[in-house]
């Protein structure tokens, strides 16, 4: 996309507000309603019980760790992650709902279908695109339908439905004080592409009243020439309102943000952008000239920079109202920490429950079933506690619990194998994805070979021609907002779009990996190579990784690069430590060894995390 091209499109970032605390508030209206709303987690250490939706989750003395609050608690200051004590402090009136629970986990059914019915509305008799974001946010593409609509009223746009809902973004920054004098100028006095942005404003206002008066639900949103811009727009009136950024007020908006604002520049690369080129602002960004750039960061790189520093962004909008993947997970946390593999089985058994049933409820509802099974585990040892993440992914031999289950827990027993330090397991995913039409599928089944996952597993890259692609960025986070967290994996906190390593760890299951390693006779995997010292994040399937946003490739070279320094000093400790026990070295020579090997690697840590080396 050229800089031309910012006035060409309008594209719609909505976002339900408060959305958990709205779908409870819709489901007891008269406990709820005109009252401020919080929902809290349940007990995760108590003896949990199914919980249903429609029971009564209404537990106003419930001490839990609150995961959405709406702006009548928001403002007697109530934030999301106060412990239910706190929040009744602050806010004595609050009402608390419990998040429904079912298979010994949070159970997001009813937000989930709430979402569905917000999604149908907004694509319903237009020509807009829609694309699902997460549970409770989307992405719409309006330019069809606004110049439609601009054709048939002769160029000029119509005024937006409660238009004291709509704020227009100026090109000092500030919001234009009489919107309606904006809408009603003469045609000579638009600035280019201001129409096309008027008109998409105007349709998004009446898809918000018609999301509100069918379903009771309101939303806000952010209205710009690219999904860069209208993500962050969409965040800076709520609730219940909507920000206009026409092409000329971009470098207003832009220039005083943070570098870790944007999409891709909240990681480790983003840090590396500003340490070489010591700035810290949008603008700064933007003063910097492209061949200055691609001389520092590389051709494709700098000028990915000096496009996104200006909004330019040539992320398209998908029509995708389906999630490309289904997935649910627990968080196992200190001493519930699971060690042996028949609790990690028991526990995929749950999972794998809640799997089937939204499967076949998609198969009903869509008629496609998927094809690729994906474990991903958080995982740590005794040393190092947690922070080591692996998937691994095979063919689905059938959408039944057990069947999925036994695969899954196969995979899992593979890389346990694998660990000669022992390990932990603090989170614990099971997702499907790869989804095709049931018709199809009922006719290419004949030919595929039966999926081998917990004897032998299947690389993903041969199972029956699946592509592996395992739970997707949304996905992941839409599980993990509710789970055992008390800090909520959402974007919507933190540097902007969040942290694009964080987002490298919520790719992972997306990437493909060899086969594991055969166990050592000890039942602790193979031989101490390179390859097995590895981060998964390593073994990625290339068609794959160029599928992947540039953001989350900047990311996973440097990862992999880290990765590969730390395991050849890992490895030549090893080697080192090897030969001084043949030459009969002492167990004192030994431990200094590993000492300064150990030095070796945090210093590599520090130099990966921009730290200075200490001397």
């Amino acid at each position: 996309m050229s800089a031309d091209q910012l006035v060409g499109k309008v594209i719609a970032h909505v976002d339900l507000d408060a959305f958990y605390a709205q779908c409870e508030v819709i489901q007891d209206p008269e406990r709820l309603k005109d009252h401020p709303v919080g929902v809290v987690q349940y007990n995760p250490y108590g003896d949990l019980k199914t919980l249903a939706p429609t029971e009564d989750r209404l537990m106003n003395d419930s001490n839990g760790s609150l995961i959405a609050v709406n702006y009548a608690a928001r403002a007697a200051g109530v934030k999301r992650n106060h412990r239910g004590n706190e929040a009744r402090a602050l806010c004595p009136d609050l009402r608390l709902v419990q998040v429904p629970t079912k298979h010994g986990k949070a159970d997001l059914t009813i937000y989930r279908n709430a979402g569905k019915q917000v999604l149908k509305i907004l694509g319903e008799g237009n020509a807009v695109k829609v694309e699902r974001a997460s549970i409770d946010e989307c992405y719409l593409d309006l330019t069809e339908e606004a110049n439609k609509r601009l054709a048939a009223s002769g160029g000029m746009p119509s005024l937006p439905v409660r238009s004291y809902q709509v704020h227009l973004y100026s090109t000092t920054g500030e919001d234009v004080a009489d919107t309606e004098s904006w809408w009603s100028r003469e045609a000579q006095e638009w600035g280019p592409g201001e129409q096309l942005i008027a008109a998409g404003a105007a349709i998004v206002a009446e898809l918000r009243e018609r999301v509100e008066t069918m379903l009771g639900y309101t939303c806000s949103a952010g209205i710009a020439p690219t999904r860069l811009l209208a993500k962050l727009c969409s965040g800076l009136h709520k609730p219940s309102q909507q920000t206009v950024v026409p092409a000329s007020s971009v470098p207003a908006l832009l220039s005083p943000l943070p570098l870790n604002k944007l999409r891709g520049l909240g990681g480790q690369f983003g840090r590396q952008v500003a340490t070489d080129l010591n700035l810290q602002t949008v603008g700064q960004l933007a003063a910097v000239p492209m061949n200055k750039l691609e001389q520092t960061f590389g051709e494709k790189d700098g000028r990915w920079l000096f496009s996104l520093a200006r909004g330019i962004d040539d992320a398209e909008v998908e029509e995708r109202r389906l999630a490309k993947s289904t997935s649910c997970g627990k968080t196992f946390r200190g001493k519930y920490a699971l060690t042996e593999i028949d609790s990690v089985h028991t526990w995929l058994l749950e999972l794998a429950a809640e799997l089937e049933e939204r499967l076949l409820e998609d198969k009903e509802d869509n008629k496609r079933i998927p094809q690729l099974l994906t474990v991903s585990v958080g995982a740590g040892n005794d040393s190092w506690g947690s922070g080591n993440h692996f998937s691994r992914s095979c063919s689905i031999r059938r959408v039944e619990s057990a069947a999925m289950a036994e695969d899954a827990a196969g995979l899992v027993k593979r890389w346990a194998n694998e660990q000669p330090l022992g390990w932990r397991i603090t989170d614990l995913f099971l997702g499907a994805s790869s989804f095709v039409d049931v018709q199809t599928t009922a006719i290419t089944q004949f030919f595929k070979p039966a999926a081998t996952c917990s004897g032998g597993r299947t690389p993903v890259s041969k199972a029956a021609g699946v592509k592996a692609e395992g739970p997707s960025v949304a996905e992941e986070e839409e599980e993990k907002e509710v789970q055992e967290r008390s800090v909520l994996l959402s974007e919507k906190e933190g540097a902007g779009a969040g942290s694009s390593m964080s987002l490298v760890k919520r790719i992972a299951p997306s990437v493909n990996h060899p086969p594991a390693a055969a166990a050592g006779e000890d039942g602790r995997g193979g031989g101490e190579s390179l390859e097995k010292e590895r981060s998964d994040v390593e073994y990625i399937d290339e068609s794959v990784f160029e599928e992947l946003p540039v953001e989350i490739q900047r990311e996973l070279r440097a990862a992999m690069k880290f990765e590969e320094m730390q395991a050849r000093a890992t490895v030549g400790q090893q080697q080192h430590q090897q030969k001084a026990n043949v030459g009969g070295k002492s167990t004192t020579s030994s431990k200094m060894n590993k000492r300064q090997t150990d030095a070796s690697q945090q210093t590599l840590k520090d130099l990966f995390h921009g730290k200075r080396p200490k001397k």
